[in-house]
């Protein structure tokens, strides 16, 4: 709406004669992508995902072969520092034992008050 800027009738904004010329468009829309293609797609990357699942898995196993082969060669160096570490302490006990029971007649430093001679058990795991 347009107003002079006096006192002036008011004007009303009209269309040319003959109308507003028609405007140009195109409705562009874009080419559809067949559902077989994006099937494929998905099956491509999910393919690709899997075969990377697969790849890790095989690397995982590969190092925990090698950490178990580690570990076997390991053990028995560990088995004998854990079994000279025993010896050590038993020989400290023995020494404490004779230093407690000097008193005691007929008490033998060592030997066991348990009648299990044949077979060796292993010292508990509290064992101090």
């Amino acid at each position: 709406m347009a107003t002079p800027l006096g006192n002036g009738p008011l004007l009303q904004d009209m269309p040319p004669k003959g109308g507003y010329p028609r405007p140009e468009y195109l409705r562009r829309m874009p080419k559809r992508i067949p559902g077989s293609v994006l099937w494929g797609a998905c099956a491509f990357v999910m393919a690709i995902g899997f075969r990377a699942v697969h790849t890790g898995f095989r690397q995982r196993n590969h190092l925990t072969a090698e950490k178990r082969a580690m570990r076997a060669v390991l053990i028995p160096y560990l088995q004998a520092e854990a079994d000279e570490n025993y010896l050590k302490h038993q020989a400290l006990c023995e020494q404490r034992e004779s230093l407690l029971m000097s008193d005691v007649p007929g008490w033998q430093v060592g030997k066991s008050v348990y009648h299990n001679k044949d077979i060796w058990v292993p010292p508990p795991k509290n064992y101090a």
